[in-house]
Order: structure tokens, then C-alpha cells, then sequence
């Protein structure tokens, strides 16, 4: 329902900002026009590194993808994936409607954080105790590769 969209816009990302302090942070940018990808892509050229994410980790609203798949899907989105998918690698199990869902171009988006693979667990968990809105962790920071990020299924 559209309960979730009004819930996630009325949860401001200050919590979940002040929150993952605790948890040693090494990058975190908010979601808003260049989408996930666009947004993880500026941590990953900025900080000489690639990553490797999972769509099905990925939480969406209940009703995106339903969406997406009728072409509800804004421009924005599109120039978004035009622009970034060069930078890309996609598992062939990712069609084109979940790489656009990727691109979304949001307007008040969460929270994209990093932070050591000894804290991710410890810190999603403390983000769902203390949000309506849920965490979890959606990939991993790997070494420096040909593609700036790679996207898989599982």
C-alpha cells in the first residue's frame, strides 16, 4: 500500500544518520536522483574500490515492482540507467525492468551505508529496532575491478 511511501517520507534519515555512528562508517550518502546505483557508484569511484550488490537483498515498496513492470517508470530513471550502465555489470538473471528499478530517481530516498562486514549485522539490526522503515544488507565492497559494480540475483 502507499502507507509504506508516506511512512518512509515522514521518517527523516537523521535516526538512522546519528544511529550508525556507533558502527564505524566508512562512506554513507542518502538515495535521492542518481537512484541506488548512481548513488553507489559515486562511493565506489570516490573511493577507488568496486561493489557487488544483490537485488534480491534490495527492500522495496510492496507495490515498485508491480509498477515498473507495467512501464510506470520516470524518465529520470532511465537517463539514470543511461548514464551509469556502462559502469555495470549485470548477472543475466537481472532483466531490464529490475536494472530501471535499480536507476529509480528518488526524491527522498534512505540511506546507502558502509561500513566494516564485522559491523553490517549489528548495525541493520539496530536500524530495524529503531525504524519503521527497514535495513538490511544489500552487498559488499570488493577490490578494485573492471566494472564499478557488479549486480546479482541471489
Amino acid at each position: 500500500s502507499f502507507v509504506q511511501t508516506i511512512d518512509s517520507m515522514k521518517e527523516l534519515n537523521m535516526n538512522s544518520a546519528d544511529l550508525m555512528q556507533s558502527y564505524l562508517p566508512n562512506a554513507c550518502t542518502d538515495i535521492t536522483g542518481f537512484g541506488l546505483i548512481g548513488h553507489l557508484l559515486e562511493m565506489t569511484k570516490n573511493s577507488n574500490v568496486s561493489a557487488e550488490i544483490y537485488y534480491k537483498n534490495i527492500i522495496k515498496f510492496d507495490y515498485v515492482e508491480e509498477l515498473a513492470y507495467k512501464d510506470v517508470i520516470p524518465g529520470g530513471s532511465k537517463n539514470n540507467f543511461n548514464w551509469h550502465s556502462k559502469h555495470v555489470l549485470y548477472d543475466e538473471k537481472i532483466n531490464n525492468t529490475q536494472k530501471l528499478i535499480l536507476s529509480d530517481a528518488q526524491t527522498s530516498g534512505g540511506l546507502l551505508i558502509s561500513v566494516p562486514s564485522s559491523e553490517s549485522k549489528r548495525l541493520v539490526d539496530s536500524l530495524n529496532k529503531s525504524n519503521k522503515t527497514k535495513a538490511s544488507i544489500i552487498g559488499k565492497i570488493i577490490e578494485k575491478s573492471n566494472f564499478e559494480i557488479k549486480v546479482y540475483e541471489k
